[in-house]
């Protein structure tokens, strides 16, 4: 009956072992879902959203998938895994075009070793060179290996009372104390986990140029493609240093949002592709002479959010553009796009919405961009209203999303943006959202009443 009574003993203790000792490890790293990285990058002609699915144990497979928007890739997109300092890929994979846009691309690159890595996008001629920071596997925390020593001295103990019950009951006695002394201390530590603090995060070598999150200064720099295209060059460095700033966190899908507001009232919103450290590039079908507004939103790793500003010109004789139509319906994207801006006072919110339809139908399959169901980009009032002035401290520029939160696919008729406009005069505004794959931009003028006396 003893002999029996022991045998269960020892079956329920080692049951109870085998689940916490194999529980922990899984505990301990978060679980198996990976980080992911997901950017927007405009690599010559093409729009894409790279994901990236990072290894949580710092090395192993990391998938990788990219979406083009607008239009497909031309030919095959070739990914390199660098380590920052080595020079030389570890690991180099070719993705094959999709059938047209939207139909992603996928690949798999292998990453050895945690840290910073560049992922080196190629589409010849054009270069990306994407910082990741791979994280490290997290030290192994104290709780774990409480709950490991418990159960192995609870297991230990009860195996050696099961051994000797019969011919020393003392010492099997002693046996079972240590047994439940082992439990009591795994499942106590289990239970206090969720109190112990979270391990410091390990820097990821990419802080080394211009780190600190004060101002940058954008030095934009144009020289023609030969295609009938202009290459931006954007130059970033510290306000303060003059460092080169490379220390840029993706917010909001990408690591910079440029707009280019041309004159006329033209924009182009994109996300130009990092080359080297603190320089970005991008190319652009600018023709209009006349004065462009460079205005590019970024994030640096120890600062907020800011809005880095510049402007340039290109030389010949001014041009006219009628001027985008204010509230009210127009037809664009092949929809009917029904305008109203409500309040459009200075000082006071404003809501700008907008209803879509096509056939004298409700459009219900608006798609999410840069994880957003829609934009508004704002920009005014400036000296002159076809010519942008960043310089102009009248000048106001804002980047506004989506106030009501959609599905990733299939939504609409209605888009709906809140914002105070800052001072009256006339703004240009642009609302953007995606439809089968294609951004589809509406320019719409609003003049702004002055803040109302005594307010």
């Amino acid at each position: 009956m003893r002999s029996r009574s022991a045998a269960a003993l020892l079956g329920v203790v080692a049951a109870l072992g085998f689940l916490v000792l194999g529980a922990a490890p899984a505990s301990a790293h978060g679980g198996a879902t990976p980080d992911v990285v997901s950017v927007a990058q405009t690599l010559g002609l093409h729009e894409l959203t790279v994901t990236m699915y990072l290894p949580t144990e710092g090395a192993g497979p990391m998938p990788v998938r990219v979406v083009p928007q607008g239009r497909a890739l031309d030919g095959p997109l070739l990914l390199r895994a660098v380590p920052v300092g080595a020079g030389a890929p570890t690991s180099e994979v070719a993705l094959a075009p999709g059938s047209g846009p939207g139909a992603p691309s996928t690949g798999t690159l292998q990453i050895d070793r945690p840290g910073a890595w560049e992922i080196v996008l190629v589409a010849s001629p054009a270069v990306a060179r994407i910082p990741v920071a791979i994280p490290a596997p997290p030290p192994t925390p104290g709780w774990v290996w409480a709950v490991r020593v418990g159960a192995v001295v609870a297991a230990v103990g009860a195996v050696g009372a099961a051994a000797v019950w019969r011919r020393r009951p003392r010492t099997a006695r002693g046996l079972g104390a240590a047994t439940l002394v082992g439990l009591t201390t795994a499942v106590t530590a289990g239970l206090l986990s969720p109190n112990e603090a979270p391990p410091a995060p390990t820097p990821t070598g990419h802080e080394r140029h211009g780190s600190g999150g004060g101002a940058v200064v954008l030095t934009p720099d144009l020289q023609p493609s030969g295609d009938g295209l202009v290459e931006l060059t954007l130059g970033l460095t510290d306000g303060a240093t003059g460092a080169r700033v490379d220390d840029l966190a993706i917010h909001d899908d990408a690591l910079v949002h440029l707009a280019v507001v041309g004159p006329g009232g033209r924009l182009w919103h994109v996300h130009p592709v990092r080359t080297a450290p603190g320089r970005f590039a991008v190319r652009l079908p600018l023709s209009d002479p006349g004065r462009y507004g460079v205005f590019a939103e970024l994030a640096r790793g120890g600062g907020a959010h800011q809005v880095a500003r510049s402007a340039f010109a290109l030389a010949g004789p001014p041009t006219t553009a009628p001027r985008a139509a204010g509230a009210g319906a127009r037809e664009v994207g092949g929809m009917r796009v029904d305008v109203t801006v409500a309040t459009p006072v200075a000082g006071r919110v404003s809501r700008v919405e907008l209803v879509f339809s096509e056939n004298g139908e409700p459009v219900r399959d608006l798609q999410s961009w840069l994880g957003m169901g829609g934009h508004l980009l704002v920009l005014g009032p400036s000296a002159g209203a076809t010519d942008p002035d960043p310089a102009d401290p009248a000048t106001s520029f804002a980047h506004l999303h989506l106030t009501d939160p959609p599905v990733q696919y299939g939504y609409g008729p209605r888009v709906a943006f809140s914002y105070a406009f800052p001072a009256g005069g006339r703004y240009q505004l642009w609302a953007q959202v995606q439809r089968g794959w294609q951004l589809v931009t509406i320019p719409i003028t609003v003049d702004v009443s002055p803040m109302p006396a005594g307010t």
